[in-house]
C-alpha cells in the first residue's frame, strides 16, 4: 500500500503559485502592450468604396481621413510623430485630406504647435476639417483659428465644391453635434441639387439625420476611437455619447430608397484613457469608385 505524504499538497500549492505568477506577468504584459505599443501602432487602412452617384470624372478619387488627433502635451502623437504621419500622407498623393474633429484634448502650447504642423499636408483639392466635442471643451474659436492658420479649411455648416471638367463633387461639414449647432440645410445651401455630397460629421449617429438627404452619399465620422479597448467577442468596453449605432468601420443607412454610406474612423490619438487594446489607431485611405457607366 502506497504511503501518503504532504508532498502532493506542496506540489499543488507550487502549481497554483506558478499559475498566479504567470497570470500576473500576463496582466503586466497586456497593460504594457495596451499602454505603450498599440496606441502607436497605426493602421493605414485602405477602403475601396463604390459610390453609385459619384461622377465618372472622380473615379479613383483618393481621400485620406484623419480623426481625433488629440494634439496635446504628453499625448500621442507628439509633434515629431505627427510630422512622420504627415510625411506618409503626402507620399500617398491624396486628392483631398479631411480631419473629422477633436484636433486637441487641450489647446496648450504643444497642441498649438502641433496644429501648425498640419500646414505641411499636401492635397490637390485641399485639406478640410470640422470641430469635435473636445475642440469645444478646449475653446472652439482658438482651435478653429489655429487650424485655419495651418491651411485647414474648416467646414462648420459650410461646403466646398470640387470640379473635374464639367462634373462636380461637394464636401460639406457640420458643427459638432454634441456641443455645436449642426445645420445641414445651411451647409448644403448653394450646392446644385444634382451634385453628390460627402459629409463630415464628428459624431457618427448623425447619420440618422443625414440619411434623409438623398444628395448625401457618404458620411465620414470619428469620435468613438472604436472604444479604444475592445474585448474579443464582446466589443468595446465603453463608447461616448452619440456613437453607439455606428461605432467603427463601414455601415449602410437606409432611408426609403436612399442608401447613405457611413464610415467611422477609430482615430489617431487618445481620449481620457491612455490605453488601446484590440483597437489600433487608424488613418483611412479612401479610393472612391464611380458606380456610373
Amino acid at each position: 500500500m502506497l504511503e501518503t505524504t504532504e508532498r502532493g499538497w506542496q506540489w499543488v500549492a507550487w502549481t497554483w503559485l506558478k499559475m498566479a505568477a504567470f497570470a500576473g506577468l500576463g496582466a503586466a504584459g497586456t497593460f504594457f502592450y495596451a499602454r505603450q505599443i498599440e496606441p502607436r501602432w497605426l493602421d493605414w487602412h485602405t477602403q475601396r468604396l463604390t459610390l453609385p452617384s459619384l461622377p465618372r470624372a472622380f473615379n479613383g478619387y483618393r481621400l485620406i481621413q484623419l480623426s481625433d488627433l488629440h494634439l496635446t502635451a504628453g499625448k500621442y502623437p507628439s509633434r515629431a510623430q505627427l510630422r512622420r504621419i504627415i510625411q506618409r500622407v503626402n507620399q500617398l498623393h491624396p486628392a483631398m485630406v479631411v480631419i473629422t474633429g477633436d484636433f486637441v484634448s487641450d489647446l496648450d502650447e504643444a497642441g498649438q504647435r502641433s496644429i501648425a504642423e498640419l500646414a505641411a499636408l499636401k492635397a490637390r483639392d485641399g485639406v478640410f476639417g470640422i470641430t469635435g466635442n473636445h475642440d469645444y471643451w478646449s475653446g472652439v474659436k482658438g482651435v478653429t483659428a489655429a487650424a485655419e492658420s495651418a491651411g485647414v479649411r474648416m467646414l462648420n455648416n459650410a461646403h466646398q465644391v470640387i470640379r473635374r471638367g464639367g462634373e462636380s463633387l461637394a464636401i460639406i461639414g457640420v458643427e459638432d453635434v454634441w456641443e455645436g449647432d449642426p445645420d445641414l440645410d445651411k451647409a448644403l445651401r448653394g450646392i446644385a441639387p444634382n451634385t453628390p455630397v460627402i459629409l463630415l460629421a464628428h459624431e457618427p449617429n448623425f447619420a440618422d439625420v443625414a440619411a434623409a438627404y438623398p444628395q448625401i452619399m457618404l458620411q465620414l465620422s470619428g469620435h468613438t476611437h472604436g472604444g479604444q479597448i475592445r474585448f474579443p467577442f464582446a466589443g468595446p468596453l465603453v463608447l461616448p455619447d452619440l456613437s453607439s449605432r455606428y461605432p467603427m468601420g463601414l455601415y449602410k443607412v437606409q432611408k426609403g430608397s436612399h442608401t447613405l454610406m457611413v464610415y467611422t474612423n477609430r482615430g489617431v490619438g487618445l481620449a481620457q484613457v491612455p490605453l488601446r487594446f484590440n483597437c489600433r489607431p487608424e488613418i483611412t485611405i479612401f479610393d472612391l469608385q464611380s458606380g456610373q457607366r
